[in-house]
């Protein structure tokens, strides 16, 4: 079944509301069984300072990234970075500099666009190719610009003592304890005024924290480092790699499967990048079993195989696309022995995004699938959800519903796989990319 209306909330809010969920509810978890919670509740009744209550709340509401300080170190770091600005500080003092500038104020300097004097002589030409450098006219782009004064500018501010101080004290998670202010007033009153104790107040009975409060993360993959971490991943279909087979193509499709060349990181994003490229591939043919085939594309599979399996729970996946059909991403659960499989996402052959299950007990293939309308996964980033019940599928799409299914599963333990592939069709393919952020899996709590 489909679900009403095709607007999706934004991924961004959704991303930083779970954030500040999470936030809320370690802080009222950590206060829930604490000492201070206790006094404050036996003390409640007993109110003060004004002054005071406002002082504390500027104060451990204080975020570091949220200050222009951080902004500046931010800009500052940025432009520690440009190449035109490398280049600038590189040449500034260079003996290369001064002889040119020195040889600029000659009258020989006149003959430097002419190109029979340059020929005769080795300065010229030498002096005439330093100033056609990539780096002298980085040297130039820079000297006296906006950006040097801005670059200068931040570097005093940043190197300064009072700068440090500022964010030593702003990523300091005890700086209220600190203050002048907190040594001098009275317990109730710190108590009073603890943001975890506020917060305790008004969210402990909150239905926010579900997800925190009933299960357990069991999986998250934010790929930051720059490699891909083949303990939680191998580059083979699960099925193909238990049975010796390694990757293999199917019959219909146009790409060859590269075993991780196809799989990039970068930025903390994973891309699985379907190239148009010449190679041989192992097919599996219906007729003739296994042949070795010309193939015009490849890609990339990843799956967490032995790694990390899981029956039931919640799977998230934030990702898009930059892709046009007939290359088609697949993001799914799959059962060891491949008859079951969960699809988080399947982007069609058509372009068309899809979720849903297939089953295969050995006499009966069942499918039950939903088109996402209204989808763009080419537009920007999305979170792709399914939570397995005993008898239930939910899928969501940035929080929203888009298709469930009442099925009870057998309760076999699943595996997380992604792969793009290139049909058959009549149009010529182009090339395409599965870029994920990150993934994470939750259990609930026994």
């Amino acid at each position: 079944m489909g679900l009403f209306g095709n607007k999706f909330p934004d991924t961004e809010k959704i991303e930083k509301q779970d954030a500040e969920h999470k936030r809320l509810y370690q802080e009222v978890l950590a206060t829930a069984n604490s000492e201070d919670l206790k006094e404050y509740l036996e003390l409640k009744d007993e109110v003060s300072s004004p002054e005071f209550v406002n002082e504390k709340h500027r104060v451990t509401g204080l975020k570091w990234k949220s200050t222009k300080e951080y902004s500046k170190l931010k800009e500052f770091n940025k432009l520690t970075k440009n190449k035109d600005l490398k280049a600038y500080f590189e040449l500034k003092d260079s003996d290369e500099l001064k002889s040119y500038l020195e040889f600029r104020k000659t009258d020989a300097y006149r003959d430097i666009t002419d190109k029979k004097k340059r020929k005769a002589s080795a300065d010229l030409e030498r002096f005439f190719k330093f100033e056609n450098s990539k780096a002298y006219k980085s040297f130039k782009k820079i000297e006296g610009s906006g950006t040097l004064n801005q670059y200068l500018k931040l570097k005093e501010e940043v190197e300064s003592d009072k700068f440090k101080d500022y964010k030593a004290f702003c990523e300091d998670v005890h700086r209220w304890n600190h203050t002048e202010q907190a040594k001098k007033e009275q317990r109730f009153h710190n108590l009073d005024q603890d943001v975890n104790i506020k917060n305790y107040v008004k969210f402990h009975n909150s239905d926010l924290f579900d997800l925190f409060k009933f299960y357990d993360i069991t999986f998250a993959e934010d790929f930051a480092p720059e490699k891909l971490d083949t303990h939680k991943w191998k580059t083979q279909f699960h099925l193909g790699s238990e049975f010796g087979q390694g990757n293999y193509s199917l019959e219909n499709h146009l790409q060859a499967y590269s075993n991780g060349r196809n799989i990039e990181i970068s930025r903390d994003y994973m891309t699985i990048d379907t190239r148009a490229e010449n190679t041989t591939a192992r097919v599996w043919d219906k007729e003739r079993g296994f042949i070795q085939r010309e193939m015009n594309y490849t890609s990339g599979v990843i799956s967490t195989g032995k790694s990390f399996k899981q029956n039931e729970g919640i799977f998230k996946i934030k990702l898009k696309t930059d892709s046009h059909a007939p290359v088609s991403h697949s993001v799914q659960l799959v059962s060891p022995k491949g008859n079951i499989q969960i699809k988080l996402l399947q982007i069609s052959q058509k372009g068309k995004p899809m979720v849903g299950l297939s089953t295969y007990d050995g006499k009966r293939h069942t499918v039950r699938t939903s088109r996402i309308k209204g989808l763009n996964t080419n537009a920007g980033f999305h979170i792709f959800s399914v939570e397995w019940q005993k008898e239930m599928l939910i899928w969501k799409v940035n929080d929203k519903e888009v298709f469930r299914t009442e099925i009870k599963l057998p309760k076999e333990e699943m595996i997380l796989e992604l792969a793009s592939m290139v049909y058959k069709t009549k149009k010529k393919p182009a090339p395409g990319k599965l870029i994920v952020d990150w993934i994470k899996v939750y259990k609930k709590t026994a």
